[in-house]
């Protein structure tokens, strides 16, 4: 007697069957890639252009309170030409109008930018103040500083003129102990104080 050999019918994928569904699923996942990579580009631009909105908002609830603009920094200068500090910056005066008033309660205005006890003020990273897009993160060392600061990408404008040859004379609305008010803004953008 003869037995029958019976073949029996496999369910399943071949070897190039699967191949070629994980190269199709490959180039879908290609293609998605740079789809998120755009949205997610265009949230981070809408986040950065909420953060510059928020500023500029807290900085005509700061020019509705003191009547002026903050100063782009507050420094005295000795009879030498020498800053001799404070040296806080514009966004120290605004932290108020943004939310930050506990961090602004730490700051010692009257004390230097550098001196110990601001330094959770000044290394306190804030979110406004970054734009999501920037993937710097943590503190630097300004130039000739023995301090460290928390990065932020937003600035005052000092105006035309170098910032380093004469910081109490920029045409913007922020350098050294500006006090510039809306009235003093003309229509083509530069201060005249």
């Amino acid at each position: 007697m003869r037995r029958k050999l019976f073949r029996q019918k496999r369910f399943g994928f071949t070897l190039i069957e699967l191949l070629v569904v994980i190269a199709i699923i490959a180039v879908l996942v290609g293609l998605l890639v740079p789809a998120v990579q755009k949205v997610r580009e265009a949230a981070a631009r809408t986040q950065c252009r909420n953060n510059l909105k928020q500023i500029g908002l807290a900085l005509h609830g700061y020019h509705d309170t003191s009547k002026k603009f903050p100063p782009g920094y507050n420094s005295a200068v000795d009879g030498t030409g020498n800053e001799t500090g404070p040296g806080w910056g514009w966004a120290a005066y605004v932290l108020d109008y943004v939310e930050q008033s506990p961090l602004r309660k730490t700051i010692a205005f009257n004390l230097d930018l550098g001196h110990a006890n601001n330094a959770t003020a000044r290394n306190t990273k804030i979110a406004i103040f970054l734009c999501p897009s920037d993937d710097t993160i943590g503190t630097f060392t300004p130039d000739g500083g023995t301090y460290s600061l928390a990065h932020a990408n937003y600035v005052g404008i000092f105006g035309n003129f170098d910032i380093q040859t004469d910081p109490a004379n920029g045409n913007g609305l922020f350098f050294r102990n500006s006090q510039v008010r809306i009235a003093h803004v003309e229509s083509r953008g530069s201060a005249v104080v």
